[in-house]
């Protein structure tokens, strides 16, 4: 019992993390494992790629200690040379997080073929 409080957030049934969701007008190489970033800390990874619709939606997760504000922004970037992708979140605004990143808030990364 003082174990399991004193380190309740190592619990295996006690998540750490939060699940948002993003729109992107394309995946831009981004897929399920890639790293969740802020701040330059990585905070969560991709869950989920997928299309809905005419847009792209990535699933990810980050911190419970991450506050992303109602205005958060999403980019893909490229993270090594190799063209490992990574998602970049810029929180903004003053209120919490509360629906999906919407396309107008997200950016695709530059990729020469």
């Amino acid at each position: 019992v003082t174990l399991a409080a004193f380190q309740y957030d190592k619990l295996p049934f006690i998540p750490d993390t939060r699940d948002y969701t993003a729109y992107f007008k394309e995946s831009g190489g981004i897929k399920p494992g890639s790293d969740v970033r802020t701040s330059g800390m990585d905070v969560g990874q991709v869950t989920g790629v997928s299309l809905e619709g005419p847009t792209v939606r990535v699933d990810f997760t980050a911190k419970k200690f991450v506050e992303l504000g109602d205005r958060t922004e999403a980019a893909i970037k490229t993270e090594t040379v190799l063209g490992a992708k990574r998602l970049e979140l810029t929180t903004r605004g003053d209120g919490r997080l509360s629906g999906p990143i919407p396309v107008e808030r997200t950016r695709s990364p530059y990729d020469l073929p």
